[in-house]
């Protein structure tokens, strides 16, 4: 009988001794089978892959240097149908796993054990990177871009008791809600992906700051909503 059990993994940063513990830990949980083998593969932005069957891979200077895409770590006895199969840092939720398959119940339970203990003790990320992989938290930014531009509009008009002519309403009801969240979306996917790698202080794969998303946006409201406002009250 074979035992088999994914887990995902989303919206956690992932240490470089998050990663170097689970594997050491499959490796000890596996030691009795004779045939055990590591192959770890590491893929980086510039198009750069480098594989090893040893945990000195992480020694190399691509890790500080280098932007990590993803990484494939899989364990391996073939002789007794064992495998532990680690997929971490795509794009995509789908990729980020973790895939057991054993015809041994003991070590089937001993390894569900421990990865669950490894998941639950990675740091978790905040939860606003779900609004960039859920179609629910497309529709909240549109929802919310719309009210902001309503407001902008009340307070044109009922504050101010400036009068914004119809195409330019049409245009921001029509074209702009779509453009910020786009813009939006993608900010959020770079600073906020569903996983993030944390290899120290001194490397480039790090947890990006969050700094400076507030002025980025108001300069973006004014930019594309106030100003092309104030620019058709002139011309008129």
């Amino acid at each position: 009988m074979i035992y088999k059990k994914e887990y995902k993994i989303e919206g956690k940063i992932i240490s470089k001794d998050d990663i170097v513990n689970m594997i050491n830990t499959t490796l000890k949980k596996m030691s009795k089978y004779k045939d055990v083998e590591l192959k770890i593969i590491a893929s980086f932005d510039s198009g750069i892959s480098i594989e090893d069957k040893n945990l000195l891979i992480f020694d190399n200077i691509y890790f500080e240097k280098k932007l990590l895409q993803k990484m494939y770590i899989q364990i391996r006895s073939d002789s007794f149908n064992n495998s532990v199969e680690i997929w971490i840092g795509g794009n995509s939720s789908s990729y980020n796993s973790i895939e057991i398959s054993t015809n041994d119940n003991y070590l089937y339970d001993s390894l569900c054990h421990s990865f669950e203990d490894s998941l639950n003790l990675m740091t978790n990320q905040r939860k606003i990177y779900l609004l960039s992989n859920e179609a629910w938290g497309y529709l909240l930014i549109y929802i919310l871009m719309l009210l902001l531009e309503f407001l902008l509009v009340w307070s044109f008009e009922s504050i101010l008791n400036i009068s914004i002519p119809s195409f330019i309403l049409y245009f921001m009801v029509l074209l702009l809600p779509s453009i910020m969240v786009i813009y939006i979306i993608k900010y959020i996917q770079k600073y906020y992906p569903i996983i993030q790698f944390n290899f120290g202080e001194t490397s480039i794969n790090k947890p990006k700051k969050y700094n400076g998303f507030m002025i980025k946006f108001i300069y973006f409201v004014i930019t594309n909503i106030a100003l092309p406002i104030i620019i058709s009250l002139v011309m008129e």
